[in-house]
């Protein structure tokens, strides 16, 4: 009778099972990326597990300029994304140059590769590169050590420079649950210093609570930290509108003092008219 009841429970986990993954959000990373020596699925170091209701779909990354990567055509290529379709989501023309440490917005094909999605970028290996490098300082933090060397198990110990490296980026679909709460689009948006979830919620007009339980967080355990990414549920796209800081308002300056023959003549009206 036992044995029954115990096959019975199995059954209905099994059953249930794909429902609950569909539904179930990403974890967050947290500081694992910085520690090339975990590999543990669980917490998202090498990408954001196939959960969502398509295996396929359009999303969003961020990318901060900085030279070499400061134009549509670098950044794009980089990230091996369509130049036309990032400088019209950053509403620039192709041969623009943004400013060192501007928000980018980049276009995303992201598919499921294996248990995980990605969207994948070809690097080509300069002198001094490492995993840790390459993925934190040239991606910074669009992906991770841990994918790239999943991506070629031997990389730690075998990587030569001027040789290509296929980078599996960070991005992934909406779940069912997010499909069914509105949500048409996943950003991995890249954390820098002294940003909250709450602060880049706001940036992308996004309730802080369908961020939290986007990446697992909650209000008690939301810390966040930079060269990670975190994933913001959207209705519509992205817009460059979004990622700049409006100009500060024009410094107020008190009125000019009148002219000394404006005073004057004031001061001899008012003693026309007292006489």
């Amino acid at each position: 009778m036992a044995s029954l009841r115990f096959f019975l429970f199995c059954s209905y986990i099994l059953l249930i099972s794909p429902q609950i993954l569909i539904k179930a959000q990403q974890p967050y990373i947290r500081k694992l990326n910085t520690n090339c020596g975990i590999r543990n699925a669980s917490t998202s170091v090498l990408g954001y597990a196939c959960n969502g209701v398509n295996r396929s779909c359009q999303a969003y990354l961020t990318f901060r300029s900085k030279p070499p990567y400061n134009t549509v055509v670098s950044i794009s290529n980089l990230l091996n994304t369509n130049s036309t379709q990032l400088s019209q989501l950053n509403s620039v023309s192709e041969s623009f140059t943004f400013e060192t440490g501007e928000t980018v917005l980049v276009p995303a094909r992201c598919s499921c590769l294996g248990q995980f999605y990605q969207a994948n970028a070809t690097y080509v290996i300069r002198s001094g590169d490492t995993p840790l490098l390459i993925a934190n300082d040239t991606f910074e933090g669009l992906s991770t050590c841990h994918a790239i060397q999943a991506q070629k198990s031997n990389l730690s110990v075998n990587i030569y420079t001027g040789s290509r490296l296929t980078v599996p980026l960070r991005c992934a679909c909406p779940t069912e649950k997010q499909a069914a709460s509105g949500v048409r689009y996943l950003l991995s948006y890249l954390i820098t210093w002294g940003q909250y979830v709450s602060s880049i919620s706001a940036i992308f007009g996004t309730e802080t609570g369908l961020t939290l339980e986007a990446n697992e967080l909650s209000e008690l355990d939301s810390n966040i930290y930079p060269f990670t990414t975190l994933l913001v549920p959207l209705e519509n796209p992205p817009s460059r509108s979004q990622t700049i800081a409006p100009p500060p308002p024009p410094a107020t300056s008190p009125p000019p003092s009148p002219s000394p023959s404006v005073a004057a003549n004031w001061c001899n009206f008012a003693i026309f008219v007292h006489w």
